[in-house]
């Protein structure tokens, strides 16, 4: 446990040290990558032994932290200080002990150790059924606690002998298992034959000598019709 709190501590140092860094740029809040240039490598030879990882996690806590501050339309005049000992924990700091969902390994200063976690019926009921993701650590009444976020995720689709397909004119087909079938090539040589020109006329000999015979048989009519006419 004392391994834990000491690393909260520092974490905790680290982030109002990105606070007052990025409390100078508060026009760039729209991307982590000024404030991790700016601050990582410094943090890194100040704290020498505190884990790369927390040091970039730091970084985002502030960066939130402040994005927080200005949706919710407060004014910003002086830099955030955190206060609490907590740690939101991603995947590059914690990871599950395979067989055990009771116990997690988290990133210390002597490396990743392992912890174990007090169930109660409840917990212990959706240990079984779930996986969690991304537990938030954080000290109450001088106690270690843990906050857990289970996913939840739907049951995939079962299979049945059953398929609908819905033939479309961009989308060649669409699938009820919710499968998309798109024919970039088809679409192509579609759109080209849709612009491709028709040849000229002019270059149709058939045609043109088709075309002279009919308008000289109608002349000859016009002529016959012409003749009789004045007989």
């Amino acid at each position: 446990m004392n391994l834990i709190m000491n690393i909260m501590e520092e974490y905790r140092s680290v982030v109002n040290e990105a606070s007052q860094l990025q409390f100078s740029n508060l026009k760039s809040l729209s991307a982590l990558k000024p404030l991790h240039n700016a601050f990582y490598y410094p943090t890194r030879e100040s704290h020498s032994d505190f884990p790369s990882q927390m040091v970039i996690r730091a970084a985002m806590e502030c960066l939130a932290s402040y994005k927080s501050i200005k949706s919710n339309k407060h004014k910003i005049s002086k830099p955030f200080e955190k206060h609490n000992l907590s740690m939101r924990l991603d995947k590059r700091i914690y990871s599950h002990v395979n067989g055990d969902p009771t116990k997690i390994r988290i990133t210390t200063k002597e490396k990743k150790k392992e912890f174990s976690i007090v169930l109660y019926p409840k917990l212990e009921e959706l240990m079984n059924k779930h996986q969690f993701v991304d537990p938030l650590i954080f000290v109450r009444n001088g106690k270690l606690m843990i906050a857990l976020t289970f996913d939840n995720a739907i049951d995939p689709v079962k299979s049945t002998l059953c398929l609908g397909v819905d033939l479309g004119i961009r989308r060649t087909a669409s699938c009820s298992d919710g499968r998309l079938i798109i024919d970039k090539k088809f679409n192509g040589d579609k759109r080209k034959l849709r612009y491709k020109e028709v040849p000229p006329v002019q270059g149709n000999q058939e045609f043109n000598k088709e075309s002279q015979e009919t308008e000289e048989k109608r002349k000859r009519q016009k002529q016959e019709s012409n003749t009789s006419c004045c007989q």
